[in-house]
């Protein structure tokens, strides 16, 4: 969304992204785990114990961190994340 004359000026500025929360069907943490550390080269880091057993897991990199969890309810759309990724060598 651009802005327009009328749109007031921000409070502030997005500096960083913290995390991407992503849904993900039940049972599937191991599908999960094999997609975002063999592939992507995320590591699996432990959960808040308020948090483990809601299922999921999540997975850090460096600055990148993916938070996968069970929906609590049934959305109307499914969401559609998009992943910027380099593999070398195959360019």
């Amino acid at each position: 969304m651009t802005g327009s004359a009328e749109s007031p000026e921000p409070a502030g500025q997005i500096m960083a992204l913290d995390h991407v929360q992503l849904a993900m069907p039940a049972g599937l943490e191991d599908v999960a785990r094999g997609f975002y550390e063999g592939l992507l080269g995320l590591a699996e880091v432990t959960k808040p114990l308020t948090l483990a057993g809601r299922g999921g897991c999540w997975l850090e990199r460096g600055e990148a961190r993916v938070h996968l969890g069970r929906p609590s309810r049934p959305r109307a759309r499914p969401i559609q994340p998009s992943l910027s990724t380099i593999f070398p060598g195959l360019l």
